[in-house]
């Protein structure tokens, strides 16, 4: 997700702007506040914490397509992937700490060791660990990609997304979700964008449109689905789901598109979102204490001011969480890194890494 690479303005705002909904959905699933849903009494500000945060896993989606359309004519370096780790690694220990001293977590020996030794622990370990497998095979997919006919690519495609979105979404009983293989088809959607689709272009109205059009219909099927007392979210509720799918690619496209130059200050923040998901999203102690204790959710439930203190508190810790990542990458990581890629061993296996990949 983080790639050392001069992007354009315009996938770095996306990239901003979908950070932001993903703090948002977790502002509503993971405070508490949906056990406080009622469908046989279906108020105002239900509805407004269903819409606000229905489209955390459609943006991980985006954060795939956007991995996909750059990498598929990238390498990865075994420098990209320590440093990947790392950052992971940081989170996972220094606020492992802090809940200790919080009391949101108890520590123990065993805790202790698993935080430091294992490979990827309680940071959103569902997207974390399995974006880090992504992010090792790249280069395998990548070499297979290179090799592959557009009919053959473009049929692989078709037979994943059957198997993984049509079939998941229309008949509830045959869910064949899986992470690893769900995030490797949607980082091949973006690389068969950045191959074969690149030259489309879509003008002002179109891009409204083909947006609002997805979002009619999410918001249509959580009302619809609000009425019939089932789960809201089926349509979107993970990542798979067609219209999570329809979503992220029509913003990916659309944002593709606008031509904004470069932009450092955005560029800056972008470089930051990763870091926010691994700060607010990084165990459940860490939930329980950011959504339960400092934000309260549930407190405003039935506030009038609902809608206003959301959008101010993910706003908050979405700059709050950029700060503090971007000091981390400025005091800690480049000063730590540069050490590190001086070191014999490690610019062997660097240096091994290349030969392997060319």
């Amino acid at each position: 997700m983080d790639n050392r690479i001069k992007r354009s303005s315009n996938i770095e705002l996306l990239r901003i702007i979908m950070m932001i909904a993903i703090v948002a959905h977790h502002f509503v699933v993971n405070s508490g506040v949906t056990q406080l849903y009622d469908f046989s009494h279906i108020t105002l500000n239900m509805i407004f914490l269903q819409i606000f945060g229905f489209a955390g896993k459609a943006m991980i989606n985006g954060f795939l397509l956007i991995s996909g359309y750059f990498m598929i004519k990238q390498k990865t370096s075994f420098k990209k992937i320590i440093r990947l780790y790392l950052q992971i690694k940081f989170y996972v220990f220094v606020i492992y700490l802090i809940m200790i001293i919080l009391g949101y977590e108890v520590f123990s020996v065993v805790s202790l060791l698993k935080t430091v030794f294992s490979m990827i622990k309680g940071v959103n370990v569902g997207f974390t660990a399995t974006f880090f497998m992504l992010y090792i095979l790249m280069p395998f997919i990548n070499r297979f990609i290179n090799n592959t006919t557009k009919k053959q690519y473009t049929m692989l495609l078709f037979i994943l997304f059957f198997f993984y979105t049509i079939i998941p979404t229309f008949f509830i009983i045959n869910d064949t979700f899986d992470e690893i293989g769900w995030y490797i088809t949607m980082y091949l959607a973006g690389g068969y964008i950045r191959l074969y689709l690149n030259e489309i272009k879509l003008s002002y109205n179109k891009s409204v449109f083909l947006i609002a059009v997805n979002l009619v219909l999410i918001i249509g099927s959580i009302l619809c689905l609000d009425v019939l007392k089932h789960n809201p979210y089926h349509m979107v509720i993970n990542a798979n789901k067609l219209l999570a799918v329809t979503l992220a690619v029509s913003l990916f496209i659309v944002f593709k598109n606008i031509d904004m130059g470069h932009i450092e200050w955005i560029n800056k923040l972008s470089s930051a979102t990763f870091g926010v998901l691994l700060i607010h999203a990084n165990s459940d102690a860490m939930r329980k204490f950011l959504w339960g204790r400092v934000v309260k959710v549930v407190d405003f439930y039935n506030s009038p001011y609902l809608p206003i203190y959301a959008v101010i508190s993910v706003l908050l810790i979405y700059i709050i969480c950029s700060v503090i990542e971007l000091i981390r990458i400025r005091f800690i990581e480049k000063p730590f890194l540069k050490r590190l890629y001086e070191i014999r061993i490690f610019k062997k296996l660097d240096e091994t890494y290349q030969e392997i990949w060319g």
